[in-house]
């Protein structure tokens, strides 16, 4: 995005960019774009990568009450976690979210589980959920009303695969090693989003990286043939790549 702005824009952001003691991205296209302007930084995972090593037990503590434990019982062959902005929320998009999930769910017998990443203006949105689940199935629904980060954590956690716009939403999903693909709108202008930038650094080979809305069923099934083993190393080895890089930083800095 800042290649889209002004000159002065840029300027300003370059200069105090320069003038920090370390500067980390988290994708190798930002590496490459500062690297052109002659800033230094480093590579390294976003922070989000640490949430199933530091906060593990709080999250299987979320997921043993409220929401999603009921998800739990009421899927007991596991659900898909869903997410998507309120920017989907047309009639034909929404349409078509709800004949991919419908027919992936039935097919595969799993739930599916909207939740919420955030509730800002334009982010998630309840009613664009309701609205899908009116055209599904109503015994392979649910929506998740609750916004605490945990009960988030451990929805996803908890999850067969994440299936979203989100960025952080498979942050969290590669964290728990478990299988992801993000949702990319059909309006947006360029196929490189922050989502796609993200995954095409970090992401395993074979793990779909986006997605648009047709392509929802066909990304999951591809999400879910991965290995396993390969998901819990990568989910490793993301972490340990993160605490080399903060390491790095607390030694800049002391």
């Amino acid at each position: 995005d800042l290649a889209s702005r002004t000159a002065a824009f840029r300027a300003e952001v370059e200069a105090k960019l320069r003038a920090a003691d370390f500067v980390g991205v988290r994708d190798q296209f930002t590496l490459d774009c500062l690297a052109a302007s002659g800033i230094a930084a480093r590579l390294m995972p976003d922070p989000a990568v640490m949430v199933a090593e530091l906060s593990g037990e709080k999250i299987r503590q979320h997921a043993r009450e409220g929401e999603v434990a009921q998800a739990l019982e009421r899927f007991p062959q596991g659900y898909i976690a869903v997410q998507f902005s309120a920017g989907f929320g047309d009639d034909a998009t929404l349409g078509e979210i709800a004949a991919q999930l419908d027919q992936i769910s039935h097919e595969n017998g799993l739930g599916v589980v909207f939740f919420r990443a955030g509730a800002a203006p334009w982010h998630d949105d309840l009613d664009c959920y309701q609205r899908t689940a009116a055209r599904m199935r109503p015994s392979s629904v649910k929506i998740f009303s609750s916004l605490n980060l945990w009960d988030i954590c451990a929805l996803i956690a908890r999850s067969r695969a994440y299936c979203g716009s989100s960025l952080h939403g498979r942050i969290a999903a590669m964290a728990f090693a478990l299988p992801r693909v993000n949702l990319r709108h059909p309006a947006e202008a360029s196929p490189l989003t922050k989502q796609a930038a993200y995954a095409s650094t970090w992401e395993m080979p074979g793990m779909p990286i986006t997605v648009e809305v047709a392509g929802i069923g066909q990304g999951i099934l591809q999400a879910m043939a991965a290995d396993a083993a390969t998901l819990r190393h990568k989910a490793r080895e993301l972490a340990a790549r993160y605490r080399e890089e903060f390491d790095a930083i607390r030694a800049r800095l002391e």
